[in-house]
């Protein structure tokens, strides 16, 4: 078996500490699956649908993740939030990837309720930006209140001084200035902000899974026997639920079915 896949670094986002847990995961499984003979990784590389017909393996899974959207679509807002085409849009990925505004204020828009807002509002923060997290939530994070972080998070965001707007929508972006919206009382506000991060949801990354099964004449003619797409590139969940799907697609490829009905929930509604 050969894996081919496009590494990053990380941890280039926040300090070591804040993604020590994602990082173990990605190195242990690494390091574990590095182990096997019959394995072999190549590591920096990105394969066109061609390319992949060339490599003269049955089987192929693509695991190509998922990326944040753009349009501020996600739990509360079900359609695309008007914005104006001059706005500076960013997301979680272009933060990653070392995009930051160059002035504030900034503004998070925080619709995913776990622990990337924080993360990110920190990180803008390390950077000397005015900045405010606004979340339709009743409280920052709110779904880290079930691993108990919540008040850990809500306490750091109060020492960093983070303005915090909480039961409240983005409704509209104009240039250099947010409409926000109260979910209690149905009042709308406005917000200065020079570049708006929004942290909605994230849509699966399929274009070369598509160009794959588009041509199933190709496929067979490459001997490719099966095209399967696992994890956050069929559907974006926790990094539990992705390495589960990995591990469940490889079990199966020898012929061992998985129980679904004894997962744990987290996992299960992959299913």
């Amino acid at each position: 078996m050969n894996y081919v896949g496009k590494t990053s670094d990380i941890t280039s986002i926040s300090s070591k500490a804040d993604y020590e847990a994602v990082t173990r995961v990605r190195d242990l499984r690494g390091t574990q699956i590095g182990k096997l003979p019959q394995v072999t990784i190549y590591k920096g590389n990105l394969l066109s649908a061609e390319e992949v017909l060339g490599l003269e393996h049955e089987h192929v899974v693509i695991a190509t993740g998922s990326r944040w959207r753009r349009d501020g679509v996600g739990l509360t807002n079900r359609s695309a939030v008007n914005i104006h085409s001059a706005a500076q849009i960013l997301t979680p990925d272009d933060l990653m990837d070392g995009r930051f505004p160059d002035r504030g204020p900034v503004v998070i828009f925080d619709d995913d309720h776990y622990y990337i807002g924080g993360v990110l509002a920190e990180q803008l923060r390390d950077r000397n930006l005015a900045m405010r997290l606004v979340t339709p939530g009743h409280t920052v994070s709110k779904y880290s209140e079930a691993s108990l972080e919540a008040a850990n998070i809500l306490t750091r965001m109060r020492e960093l001084g983070v303005q915090l707007s909480v039961h409240t929508n983005l409704v509209r972006v104009a240039q250099n200035e947010l409409i926000l919206q109260c979910r209690l009382s149905g009042e709308t506000d406005s917000v200065a902000a020079a570049a708006v991060v929004l942290v909605t949801s994230r849509e699966p990354v399929q274009l070369l899974y598509q160009e794959l099964i588009s041509e199933p004449q190709r496929l067979t003619d490459s001997g490719i026997r099966s095209v399967s797409v696992v994890g956050d590139a069929k559907v974006p969940g926790t990094i539990a639920a992705a390495a589960f799907d990995g591990h469940r697609y490889a079990r199966e490829l020898e012929g061992e079915a998985v129980d679904v009905a004894a997962l744990p929930p987290s996992t299960r509604t992959l299913y």
